[in-house]
């Protein structure tokens, strides 16, 4: 026995994500990250739009400009990681129930 489709299941479900993802969107703003880099040196703050907002360094990081500037790139991209999982965790709860291959969201 097969099941038919529902057409109009589907579109209700799709409705829901688009509604999830412009919501994240509107809000983008209030989402917040921190990315660090040697143990603590460096600190990053980003929102959900990818705006940097904060960058704090610790004064024993300023005397290697080779280190700093490899500190300043890992922080922004551990915050980059952490936006993009806390982006993908939000979109994947509008996306329950839907038939999208595994990973996608």
């Amino acid at each position: 026995m097969t099941e038919s489709f529902d057409f109009s299941q589907m579109t209700s479900m799709l409705d829901k994500l688009m509604a999830g993802v412009q919501d994240i969107k509107e809000n983008a703003s209030q989402i917040q990250v921190e990315g660090k880099a040697g143990g603590d040196m460096v600190s990053v703050v980003m929102n959900g739009n990818h705006k940097v907002l904060e960058v704090h360094i610790a004064q024993q990081a300023m005397d290697d400009r080779e280190l700093l500037e490899d500190l300043v790139v890992a922080a922004v991209n551990e915050a980059v990681r952490r936006l993009t999982e806390e982006l993908t965790k939000k979109i994947g709860g509008f996306a329950e129930g839907l038939p999208i291959p595994p990973g996608m969201f």
